[in-house]
């Protein structure tokens, strides 16, 4: 990792995957590396990851979207310089293939606007942080589900602790069943309007012909509202919604 394998400076990496290569990393250790231990490009593609370690690194890992739900298996993640691991969301790029993002132990970062446009699990015990004013829209053809419990939580949040609202929070477009979020906490929402009303500052916006389920749902402190329906379409259903320090 001590120099870019490409124009990027953050494509420096031990390990750097191309575009349309491929690779099975299982029982490896990744350990005392600068830049990133791994870094696998959009259209690279990871046949199988388990029981990996990351420890004393510079930084994890970079990946593309769809590379995330590659992850198979366990791995350990310990005493990186930055424990956490690089999503990398660009003007074109999105969840475009049905994906479980599994708990590995450190938050995924979220950096640019984040879309999903197919079916997304995202599994108990993972976080989610997220830059300032990022957004994450679920499009019509996509959908967003949380599979938590009680003591393992899905948690989305800002990487600063604003109680004001520090990341936009999670536009609905699509009408999918598939839109049930059990046992996940929202933090930190409401930084930006969703739309040109000036009321639209919401962690949960639904549009029009958007279905959304809440069961066991934490949303707060944020600023705005903690959901918004934005037309008499959009469906909601709750058990055991809880709101704190939400602006309004």
């Amino acid at each position: 990792g001590s120099h870019a394998w490409s124009g990027a400076a953050l494509s420096a990496a031990a390990v750097y995957m191309q575009d349309k290569s491929s690779a099975l990393f299982t029982n490896t250790v990744f350990g005392n590396n600068a830049g990133y231990a791994l870094h696998a490009s959009k259209n690279a593609r990871l046949d199988g990851f388990a029981n990996n370690t990351f420890e004393s690194n510079e930084r994890v890992m970079h990946l593309y979207p769809d590379r995330v739900g590659e992850l198979t298996g366990t791995s350990t993640v310990i005493g990186n310089d930055l424990d956490r691991i690089h999503v990398a969301f660009g003007n074109n790029d999105a969840v475009s293939v049905p994906a479980v993002w599994k708990d590995l132990g450190v938050p995924y970062e979220i950096t640019t606007r984040f879309y999903v446009k197919a079916n997304l699990t995202v599994a108990a015990g993972v976080t989610i942080e997220t830059a300032q004013d990022v957004q994450i829209v679920v499009e019509e053809e996509g959908s967003l589900a949380t599979t938590g419990t009680e003591d393992a939580k899905v948690t989305f949040r800002g990487m600063e602790s604003v109680a004001s609202g520090y990341w936009a929070g999670i536009h609905f477009k699509s009408a999918s069943p598939s839109n049930q979020l059990t046992h996940a906490v929202f933090e930190f929402t409401g930084s930006m309007r969703w739309n040109g009303r000036g009321d639209s500052s919401a962690g949960l916006f639904l549009a029009s012909g958007a279905l959304l389920s809440l069961t066991n749902v934490d949303i707060g402190p944020g600023g705005g509202y903690g959901i918004y329906l934005s037309a008499e379409d959009s469906i909601l259903s709750c058990s055991n919604v809880r709101f704190s320090s939400m602006a309004d």
